[in-house]
């Protein structure tokens, strides 16, 4: 089943105070915020906290929530934010040291994170772009669409073997390309492949 109302959609209506959009957003989103906080070695009870702390910052900055920006992008930045904040906390270094993440630099305000990740988005696109047809075509319905491998192969009439090929083609070709040109850690390339739609 595709969604049937684009992020921007989404936040646009968010930004003039829909409670349902919002709702809709959350649903969308908070098994990836999930998902994130725990790769980045946060106990289940911290992950939930996190989705919690994203979805407010959200609420509560809703006015200045750009629409034409990869909400994808900024969401991910502020589950960093956070993160980094908790595993400061609980002295956690671990966690973010296996991650790549300096600990001398400060990330008190999400619009530097922002921007960086919003960079890495904008090149992830376009590596996604130049991909071969079949594994974009597949890609993008898996991530864009949310269609599963097995909606996917019935749409397309092929077996879900090969679905799941094309996805892992495309997903190891975007990984190499991102550890490569821009220096990101493995463990932040799998955290950021999580929010590229």
């Amino acid at each position: 089943m595709t969604c049937l109302i684009e992020d921007f959609q989404l936040v646009e209506k968010i930004k003039a105070h829909d409670e349902e959009a919002f709702h809709q957003l959350y649903q969308r989103y908070s098994p990836k915020i999930y998902r994130i906080s725990k790769k980045m070695h946060m106990s289940h009870h911290d992950a939930e906290e996190i989705v919690q702390d994203v979805f407010l910052y959200l609420w509560d900055n809703k006015e200045r929530l750009k629409s034409d920006l990869s909400i994808n992008a900024f969401i991910f930045s502020i589950v960093r934010s956070l993160v980094i904040k908790k595993s400061q906390k609980k002295a956690r270094f671990a966690a973010y040291q296996k991650y790549a993440i300096p600990l001398n630099q400060g990330y008190s305000t999400v619009t530097e994170d922002e921007i960086i990740f919003e960079d890495l988005y904008v090149y992830a696109l376009e590596v996604i772009s130049n991909l071969p047809q079949k594994q974009k075509e597949v890609f993008i319905m898996k991530n864009e669409q949310h269609l599963s491998a097995e909606e996917i192969a019935s749409e397309l009439d092929v077996s879900v073997r090969t679905v799941e090929n094309q996805i892992y083609r495309a997903t190891k070709s975007l990984r190499k390309q991102l550890e490569t040109k821009h220096g990101v850690s493995y463990g932040m390339v799998i955290m950021f492949s999580e929010f590229l739609f």
